[in-house]
């Protein structure tokens, strides 16, 4: 499970590179969560790569409509 992690956020980033923002989106919280449980912070860089990752898939309103739209 060690680094499994780093590998779904780095599909994240290749799912925003192929403008699949939906699926960078949904990774990311799949990396973020599976950090979350095995207790590991983000270094700097790290965090600085995830928000580029972020800011880059989707604006805000694709956001706000994409997180509407997923619990419709």
């Amino acid at each position: 499970m060690f680094q499994a992690y780093w590998r779904v956020e780095r599909l994240a980033a290749c799912a925003n590179n192929s403008d699949r923002p939906d699926w960078a989106l949904k990774l990311e919280g799949a990396g973020a969560a599976m950090r979350e449980n095995l207790g590991i912070s983000l270094s700097t860089a790290e965090r600085e790569q995830l928000d580029q990752t972020i800011h880059t898939a989707m604006t805000a309103d694709q956001v706000l409509e994409f997180v509407l739209g997923a619990g419709a």
